[in-house]
């Protein structure tokens, strides 16, 4: 009997060990862009052929909580990073999440999205959003006490309210430049105060004041844009300038695989900030030598974090720029790398949070840097 007892408890020990790992603190330099101190997640509940479309990370009742959302309606959650629970598969196609105000929102195609407070245990929205209909929700973020989501025929919705039952939204179409193109992506500046939203044919815009204005400052073509469709938005700060200040850098993704850095609130592409950047306003995917960096690559997703641009593309790319480098204001200076452990597969997903980078592939896979 004593024989079978210590053999139930160390069966036991390791079924626990391997299939809850909770450790609580991972030893990490802070938004480290370096590959040789990545790794890629113990384990995943997404499958093979998920494609990971974003990721969020809030704090839930004083426990650090990410979530990652696929293509194939799973959302999957972790108090790590590294070893990944299965929270909900729906049958939403997932484009993006965002955190705010306690409360988790992920939000995809057909005008579905679902939200959770606990990351956990979540809901899907049973009426669609008044005045946006089933168009898709292609992205979300978080700013002035408001979700903002964007999407297709030129949609704009604000929450209104945020509840146990749900939550309430107003559509705010812009009359501006009135269109049918779909917005594609929107960021929020937490110094700046303002959105920044992102579409096809060149558009872009602005709003300081979602709450109480449902005026857009749209912007279309101009030099380097053109027709051009703007994929994806994020925001972040060039380092110390010649004046000793740091300034703003919008930085966004072209449908064509080209990387802009705009360094204007207004996204004025035709603004120069100061003599050290006034030749390269737009700065392109070049090396030192004025080479593509990114020539044979598809490019998915940007973010920014302690003072790095990251890209991620098809085969495994992740590319960097450090902004914050006294030495790189042109831009040229940008690096990429293939995170070998994705195996090729294409990095769909790259985001900052909570002092980390993380990316996740179209094969179910996530990698975060230490």
């Amino acid at each position: 009997m004593k024989i079978i007892i210590n053999v139930i408890l160390v069966f036991c020990f390791i079924f626990l060990s391997c299939t809850v790992p909770e450790s609580e603190h991972i030893e990490r330099t802070l938004y480290d862009p370096d590959l040789h101190g990545w790794k890629t997640a113990s384990w995943t509940p997404f499958g093979v052929g998920a494609r990971i479309n974003g990721f969020a990370y809030g704090n839930v009742n004083g426990r650090d909580t990410y979530i990652a959302v696929s293509g194939n309606g799973i959302i999957g959650w972790s108090y790590n990073g590294d070893f990944w629970h299965k929270a909900a598969e729906l049958p939403i196609h997932f484009n993006a999440v965002a955190f705010g105000n306690g409360v988790f929102v992920a939000v995809g195609n057909a005008g579905r999205y679902a939200w959770s407070f606990d990351g956990k245990h979540w809901n899907v929205n049973e009426n669609l959003i008044t005045g946006y209909g089933s168009e898709n929700i292609n992205g979300i973020a978080w700013g002035q006490d408001n979700f903002v989501v964007v999407g297709g025929n030129s949609n704009i919705a604000v929450t209104t309210s945020i509840t146990s039952d749900g939550l309430g939204w107003d559509s705010r179409r812009p009359s501006a430049n009135a269109t049918t193109d779909p917005w594609n992506d929107v960021a929020f500046d937490s110094i700046g105060g303002r959105f920044y939203i992102v579409g096809n044919n060149g558009r872009r815009g602005w709003n300081g004041n979602v709450a109480t204005s449902s005026v857009w400052n749209i912007q279309t073509g101009g030099e380097h844009v053109g027709n051009s469709n703007i994929t994806k938005v994020t925001v972040g700060r060039r380092g110390a300038t010649s004046s000793g200040s740091e300034t703003i850098g919008i930085g966004i993704l072209f449908s064509n695989n080209r990387v802009a850095i705009v360094l204007h609130p207004d996204f004025n592409f035709g603004y120069y900030i100061d003599a050290d950047l006034a030749p390269l306003q737009f700065i392109a995917r070049l090396d030192q030598w004025g080479n593509p960096v990114f020539e044979d690559h598809v490019l998915f997703d940007i973010t920014w974090g302690g003072g790095y641009f990251l890209v991620s593309g098809n085969a495994s790319l992740i590319g960097h720029w450090n902004s914050a480098n006294p030495s790189n204001f042109s831009g040229r200076f940008w690096s990429s790398m293939i995170f070998q452990e994705f195996d090729r597969w294409p990095t769909t997903s790259i985001e900052a949070l909570n002092g980390r980078f993380f990316v996740g592939n179209e094969g179910g896979k996530i990698g975060y840097s230490k």
